[in-house]
């Protein structure tokens, strides 16, 4: 049976990493004739978490709630920005995650360097599982700009990673 599948691309940049490792991953993803979706949060008008109840929120977060509430499993992509989460992803969670309870999550994370990267996974899997009920499943992929050939993922151990990821995730 097919899996609902849904990668969260969280960063908001216009010439963003991150979106580039969704992209690869969508890429190999139907190369294997399987089905997965991107919600790119670049394409809606975000609003601040000041926990009204989801239905105060605007027509745009209304909407990633309708998608959310659809989905079996998903990637959670991110930008680490000064040895953390960037602020879309942490409003994202504290907005939305009760729509991914007890839903299967896999992290994919993108920093500038190898320098950048940090405990934050740790720290955000303790949020998700806390927070609400959001297994998170290894592989964990982290990238930085030493991966790319200009925009275009070439690290192979990246890719390596992703396969990987994408196997499991159906299973």
């Amino acid at each position: 049976m097919q899996k609902n599948i849904l990668i969260i691309q969280t960063s908001l940049n216009k010439n963003s990493k991150t979106w580039i490792v969704c992209e690869k991953i969508l890429e190999i993803w139907k190369k294997m004739w399987l089905s997965i979706e991107i919600l790119d949060l670049r394409n809606y008008k975000l609003e601040m978490c000041d926990w009204r109840k989801i239905e105060e929120y605007n027509e745009d977060m209304n909407r990633i709630k309708s998608i959310l509430e659809k989905l079996d499993r998903c990637i959670l992509a991110y930008p680490i920005y000064n040895y953390s989460f960037s602020w879309v992803c942490k409003n994202f969670i504290d907005i939305f995650s009760h729509y991914i309870n007890w839903k299967r999550c896999w992290i994919i994370q993108n920093s500038y360097s190898s320098r950048s990267f940090s405990d934050w996974f740790w720290e955000l899997s303790k949020i998700l599982s806390l927070h609400d009920k959001i297994p998170i499943v290894l592989p964990l992929i982290h990238t930085c700009n030493e991966d790319f050939n200009w925009n275009e993922l070439v690290w192979e151990k990246s890719l390596e990673k992703i396969k990987e990821l994408l196997f499991n995730i159906n299973q």
